[in-house]
């Protein structure tokens, strides 16, 4: 995937990495998700199409338990990145904390892969005792 969140880093500009498109040029099927990405590449005269995250395509699955929780239902899925701080965490955690008293909404911790995911969810839901539960779903044959 090429796009403004898979493949240049952050603050950089996509006309700066130029050089970063030879690799591409040796791919057989490159697809993006953006027109931006497509213009891109259409600048360096590499072909691909527009098409949706594969992820949209896979069948939908009932999460047992799920209508077990109370509702209203708000997930949250943080990822680690250089830019999520201990200090910037503890503001989005505060943020959450004070979003779960405003609206009342029981939140879901998602962490779409434990390796990368889970030990944020882990730090934020002490925070949120008894209106909050982390839920794993890579486990279960989705």
């Amino acid at each position: 995937m090429l796009g403004r969140r898979g493949y240049w880093p952050f603050g950089a500009s996509a006309n700066s990495l130029a050089g970063k498109a030879k690799p591409l040029v040796n791919c057989t099927k490159i697809s993006v998700r953006d027109r931006a990405s497509a213009a891109l590449l259409s600048d360096w005269q590499i072909p691909c199409i527009i098409a949706p995250d594969p992820v949209w395509a896979l069948e939908s699955k009932p999460v047992p338990g799920l209508w077990d929780l109370p509702a209203p239902r708000v997930a949250v899925t943080l990822r680690s990145h250089p830019l999520l701080t201990e200090t910037r965490l503890a503001n989005l955690t505060r943020a959450l904390v004070d979003f779960q008293k405003a609206t009342q909404a029981f939140i879901l911790l998602l962490p779409f892969q434990k390796s990368e995911d889970l030990s944020i969810a882990e730090a934020i839901q002490p925070q949120l005792k008894d209106v909050s539960k982390i839920l794993c779903l890579e486990d279960r044959n989705f």
